[in-house]
């Protein structure tokens, strides 16, 4: 908010204040007057809320209008609601919010757009190093570790309804099915992710993948 909307916003909410300053020989209408600002209150506060919202709306879509693609696609991501829990989560252990000095310095250079030091050129697939192509490079291994975070998680949720809950379980060997699919895992070691005994009617296994 700019300086002449913070004194407009501190003007209202202390205009109580200052007619008890100025109106001292008046006790009865200053009295008047406050429990009238008193009943208000909620309803000022709120307006100046809602004003500051604005004002900010205004500001942060201004400042998307001039920033390049990738920048916006960062400001919009930073700005939306619960994003920077992280900046102020205890650091816990056990809950995996504990952070390195190198994790931390990693992460806000992530979240502003910094070039992140002591990463290499060139990828091992050959392509140059960025943060977006390390991120969906089949060879760095990322892929494969933000789909086992999303199987474990899902496979602890899943515990807790059914009793029988297996990770990467063997499928049954095919025995002459012909599929339409030319992405359909045809060899006797498929897994699925998790299977759950259970969980959409009793005694019967059910497979996610």
């Amino acid at each position: 908010a700019t300086a002449h909307q913070e004194y407009a916003a501190s003007k209202l909410v202390t205009e109580g204040q200052s007619a008890e300053l100025f109106y001292q020989c008046h006790p009865g209408w200053v009295q008047r007057t406050n429990q009238l600002l008193r009943s208000q209150a909620s309803q000022v506060q709120q307006t100046i809320t809602m004003s500051r919202k604005r004002a900010a709306s205004v500001a942060f879509h201004r400042l998307l209008d001039s920033a390049t693609e990738d920048r916006a696609r960062r400001l919009e991501q930073i700005s939306t609601k619960g994003v920077s829990s992280w900046l102020t989560a205890l650091p816990l252990r056990e809950h995996g919010y504990l952070l390195s000095k190198r994790d931390f310095r990693d992460a806000l250079a992530l979240r502003y757009g910094w070039p992140i030091v002591d990463t290499p050129v060139t990828c091992v697939c050959g392509s140059a190093f960025t943060v977006t192509h390390a991120m969906c490079c089949p060879r760095g291994g990322f892929p494969t570790l933000r789909h086992n975070e999303v199987r474990d998680l899902l496979g602890d949720l899943v515990a807790e309804v059914c009793h029988d809950v297996a990770l990467e379980p063997l499928l049954a060997p095919l025995s002459g099915e012909v599929f339409r699919a030319a992405t359909t895992n045809v060899s006797d070691e498929a897994r699925a992710d998790i299977r759950a005994t259970g969980f959409w009617s009793r005694g019967e296994a059910a497979f996610f993948d």
